[in-house]
Protein backbone atom coordinates (compact mmCIF):
# COMPACT_ATOMS: atom_id res chain seq x y z
CA UNK A 1 0.00 0.00 0.00
CA UNK A 2 1.35 3.54 -1.00
CA UNK A 3 -0.36 6.44 -0.44
CA UNK A 4 1.73 8.35 -3.13
CA UNK A 5 0.29 7.53 -6.54
CA UNK A 6 3.92 8.51 -7.98
CA UNK A 7 5.61 6.21 -5.79
CA UNK A 8 3.11 3.81 -6.60
CA UNK A 9 3.49 3.44 -9.73
CA UNK A 10 7.89 3.35 -9.44
CA UNK A 11 6.51 0.46 -7.02
CA UNK A 12 4.66 -1.59 -9.89
CA UNK A 13 7.29 -0.76 -12.58
CA UNK A 14 9.56 -2.26 -10.17
CA UNK A 15 7.68 -5.30 -9.93
CA UNK A 16 6.88 -5.87 -13.48
CA UNK A 17 11.21 -5.35 -14.23
CA UNK A 18 11.81 -7.94 -11.30
CA UNK A 19 9.09 -10.99 -13.15
CA UNK A 20 7.16 -10.49 -9.92
CA UNK A 21 3.11 -11.09 -11.16
CA UNK A 22 1.73 -11.57 -7.59
CA UNK A 23 2.20 -8.35 -6.36
CA UNK A 24 -0.93 -5.74 -6.09
CA UNK A 25 -0.16 -2.28 -5.40
CA UNK A 26 -3.32 -0.24 -3.90
CA UNK A 27 -2.74 3.77 -3.89
CA UNK A 28 -4.27 5.15 -1.16
CA UNK A 29 -4.22 6.14 2.76
CA UNK A 30 -4.16 3.21 5.09
CA UNK A 31 -5.68 5.73 7.29
CA UNK A 32 -9.16 6.19 5.34
CA UNK A 33 -9.15 3.05 2.93
CA UNK A 34 -11.96 0.62 3.82
CA UNK A 35 -9.63 -2.34 3.21
CA UNK A 36 -12.07 -5.09 3.59
CA UNK A 37 -13.57 -5.36 0.24
CA UNK A 38 -9.50 -6.13 -1.62
CA UNK A 39 -7.94 -7.61 1.31
CA UNK A 40 -10.71 -9.29 3.83
CA UNK A 41 -7.54 -10.60 6.39
CA UNK A 42 -3.69 -10.55 5.75
CA UNK A 43 -1.59 -13.69 6.74
CA UNK A 44 1.08 -11.52 7.04
CA UNK A 45 1.75 -7.37 7.90
CA UNK A 46 5.34 -5.74 7.26
CA UNK A 47 5.18 -2.02 7.76
CA UNK A 48 7.84 0.57 8.72
CA UNK A 49 6.10 4.44 9.97
CA UNK A 50 8.18 3.85 12.87
CA UNK A 51 10.20 6.57 14.95
CA UNK A 52 11.52 6.22 18.71
CA UNK A 53 8.45 6.15 20.39
CA UNK A 54 6.18 6.37 17.64
CA UNK A 55 5.91 9.82 18.92
CA UNK A 56 6.09 11.39 14.89
CA UNK A 57 5.19 8.75 12.44
CA UNK A 58 2.19 7.09 12.31
CA UNK A 59 2.06 3.38 12.40
CA UNK A 60 0.16 3.27 15.59
CA UNK A 61 -2.52 4.71 13.86
CA UNK A 62 -2.20 2.44 10.59
CA UNK A 63 -1.65 -0.94 12.72
CA UNK A 64 -5.17 0.37 15.18
CA UNK A 65 -6.89 0.52 11.46
CA UNK A 66 -5.94 -2.77 10.61
CA UNK A 67 -7.31 -4.24 13.57
CA UNK A 68 -10.26 -2.12 13.53
CA UNK A 69 -11.22 -3.05 10.62
CA UNK A 70 -10.18 -7.12 11.10
CA UNK A 71 -7.59 -6.85 8.92
CA UNK A 72 -5.08 -8.30 11.20
CA UNK A 73 -6.57 -11.48 13.28
CA UNK A 74 -5.47 -14.11 15.15
CA UNK A 75 -2.46 -15.78 13.51
CA UNK A 76 -1.47 -12.64 11.76
CA UNK A 77 2.16 -12.21 11.45
CA UNK A 78 3.33 -8.61 11.97
CA UNK A 79 6.94 -7.29 11.29
CA UNK A 80 7.90 -5.59 13.38
CA UNK A 81 5.70 -7.30 15.86
CA UNK A 82 6.96 -5.08 19.08
CA UNK A 83 8.43 -2.07 19.69
CA UNK A 84 10.34 -1.06 23.17
CA UNK A 85 11.24 2.15 24.13
CA UNK A 86 13.26 3.55 26.91
CA UNK A 87 14.76 6.86 28.71
CA UNK A 88 17.97 7.96 30.06
CA UNK A 89 18.74 11.61 32.03
CA UNK A 90 21.65 12.96 29.99
CA UNK A 91 23.95 16.00 29.47
CA UNK A 92 23.55 17.34 26.20
CA UNK A 93 25.60 20.08 24.41
CA UNK A 94 23.01 22.32 22.94
CA UNK A 95 25.35 24.98 21.20
CA UNK A 96 25.12 25.12 18.12
CA UNK A 97 27.71 27.69 16.33
CA UNK A 98 27.37 29.79 19.55
CA UNK A 99 23.76 30.03 19.87
CA UNK A 100 21.68 27.96 23.15
CA UNK A 101 19.45 26.25 20.66
CA UNK A 102 17.17 24.12 23.40
CA UNK A 103 14.84 22.25 21.47
CA UNK A 104 13.55 18.73 20.93
CA UNK A 105 15.68 17.06 17.92
CA UNK A 106 16.27 14.09 16.69
CA UNK A 107 19.87 13.07 16.77
CA UNK A 108 20.70 12.00 13.63
CA UNK A 109 23.28 14.06 11.33
CA UNK A 110 25.92 16.58 11.96
CA UNK A 111 27.09 14.58 14.65
CA UNK A 112 23.89 15.78 16.87
CA UNK A 113 23.99 12.95 18.63
CA UNK A 114 27.92 13.20 19.58
CA UNK A 115 26.38 16.03 21.42
CA UNK A 116 25.68 14.10 24.59
CA UNK A 117 28.70 15.06 26.97
CA UNK A 118 27.50 12.43 30.11
CA UNK A 119 24.93 9.72 30.43
CA UNK A 120 23.40 10.15 34.05
CA UNK A 121 21.24 7.39 34.64
CA UNK A 122 20.50 3.80 34.02
CA UNK A 123 18.34 3.25 30.89
CA UNK A 124 14.97 2.38 31.74
CA UNK A 125 12.15 1.06 29.38
CA UNK A 126 8.85 2.89 30.09
CA UNK A 127 6.66 1.30 27.28
CA UNK A 128 6.56 -1.50 25.02
CA UNK A 129 4.12 -1.63 22.57
CA UNK A 130 3.00 -4.57 20.52
CA UNK A 131 1.47 -4.76 17.41
CA UNK A 132 -0.58 -7.76 17.63
CA UNK A 133 -3.46 -5.19 19.85
CA UNK A 134 -4.48 -1.88 19.03
CA UNK A 135 -2.18 0.69 20.13
CA UNK A 136 -3.17 3.37 22.85
CA UNK A 137 -2.36 6.75 21.10
CA UNK A 138 -1.73 8.60 24.20
CA UNK A 139 1.29 7.66 26.31
CA UNK A 140 0.96 8.93 30.32
CA UNK A 141 3.82 7.07 32.50
CA UNK A 142 6.19 7.23 34.85
CA UNK A 143 9.71 5.54 35.94
CA UNK A 144 12.40 5.69 38.13
CA UNK A 145 16.08 5.65 37.30
CA UNK A 146 19.42 5.50 39.63
CA UNK A 147 22.20 7.68 39.21
CA UNK A 148 25.01 6.09 37.96
CA UNK A 149 27.23 9.61 37.78
CA UNK A 150 27.14 12.70 39.03
CA UNK A 151 26.52 15.75 36.88
CA UNK A 152 24.42 18.18 35.62
CA UNK A 153 20.83 16.91 33.93
CA UNK A 154 19.29 19.04 31.12
CA UNK A 155 17.60 16.51 28.95
CA UNK A 156 16.50 13.26 28.41
CA UNK A 157 17.39 11.07 25.22
CA UNK A 158 14.80 8.69 24.53
CA UNK A 159 15.82 5.26 22.21
CA UNK A 160 13.47 2.49 20.51
CA UNK A 161 14.37 -1.26 20.21
CA UNK A 162 11.80 -3.10 17.39
CA UNK A 163 11.49 -6.77 17.61
CA UNK A 164 11.60 -7.89 14.22
CA UNK A 165 10.79 -11.63 15.34
CA UNK A 166 10.91 -13.32 18.97
CA UNK A 167 14.99 -13.55 18.58
CA UNK A 168 15.81 -10.66 16.45
CA UNK A 169 15.92 -7.46 17.59
CA UNK A 170 17.23 -4.14 16.11
CA UNK A 171 17.94 -0.64 17.40
CA UNK A 172 17.70 2.70 15.42
CA UNK A 173 19.21 3.16 13.06
CA UNK A 174 20.81 6.64 10.82
CA UNK A 175 17.51 6.78 9.00
CA UNK A 176 14.72 5.14 11.53
CA UNK A 177 14.44 4.93 15.06
CA UNK A 178 17.04 7.73 15.66
CA UNK A 179 17.65 8.72 19.46
CA UNK A 180 15.26 11.90 20.43
CA UNK A 181 16.77 14.38 22.92
CA UNK A 182 14.12 15.96 24.97
CA UNK A 183 15.37 19.16 26.84
CA UNK A 184 13.95 19.62 30.60
CA UNK A 185 15.30 22.04 33.18
CA UNK A 186 18.73 21.85 34.23
CA UNK A 187 19.05 20.11 37.72
CA UNK A 188 22.38 18.67 39.32
CA UNK A 189 22.06 14.98 40.39
CA UNK A 190 24.34 13.52 42.92
CA UNK A 191 25.68 9.13 42.46
CA UNK A 192 23.42 6.90 44.05
CA UNK A 193 20.55 9.37 43.68
CA UNK A 194 17.23 7.86 42.61
CA UNK A 195 14.96 9.75 39.78
CA UNK A 196 11.18 9.72 38.98
CA UNK A 197 10.75 10.57 35.15
CA UNK A 198 7.26 11.17 34.09
CA UNK A 199 6.60 11.38 30.24
CA UNK A 200 3.89 12.16 28.25
CA UNK A 201 2.91 12.97 24.55
CA UNK A 202 0.09 11.69 21.64
CA UNK A 203 1.86 9.18 19.48
CA UNK A 204 2.10 10.99 15.39
CA UNK A 205 2.14 14.51 16.37
CA UNK A 206 6.18 15.01 16.62
CA UNK A 207 8.49 15.68 19.55
CA UNK A 208 7.10 19.18 20.29
CA UNK A 209 3.99 18.26 21.90
CA UNK A 210 5.94 15.59 24.47
CA UNK A 211 6.20 16.52 28.06
CA UNK A 212 9.01 15.12 30.62
CA UNK A 213 9.32 16.23 33.96
CA UNK A 214 11.96 15.36 36.75
CA UNK A 215 11.41 14.85 40.51
CA UNK A 216 12.94 12.71 43.54
CA UNK A 217 11.66 8.65 43.31
CA UNK A 218 10.59 9.14 47.15
CA UNK A 219 8.14 12.40 45.54
CA UNK A 220 8.79 14.12 48.80
CA UNK A 221 11.12 16.70 46.95
CA UNK A 222 9.72 18.46 43.91
CA UNK A 223 11.85 19.37 41.24
CA UNK A 224 12.69 22.90 39.82
CA UNK A 225 10.27 24.84 39.28
CA UNK A 226 9.47 24.97 35.45
CA UNK A 227 11.32 21.69 34.97
CA UNK A 228 8.31 20.58 32.61
CA UNK A 229 9.46 21.11 29.66
CA UNK A 230 7.02 21.72 26.36
CA UNK A 231 8.46 22.96 23.48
Amino acid sequence: MEVCSELGQIARANARRCGLRNITVIEGDVLSLDLRTVMPRADVVIMEMLDTGLIAEQQSQAMSHLHEQEIIRAGTRIIPSRMDSYIELVNYDFDFYGLDMRFPLHARNYGANKRVTQILTTRKRFESVDFSRPVDERVRTSVTVSVHRAGLANAVRLKSKIMLSPTVALWGTSDMCVPAIVPIRERRLAAGQRARLSISYSRGRGLQQVQVSLRDADGTKPAMAGESHRA
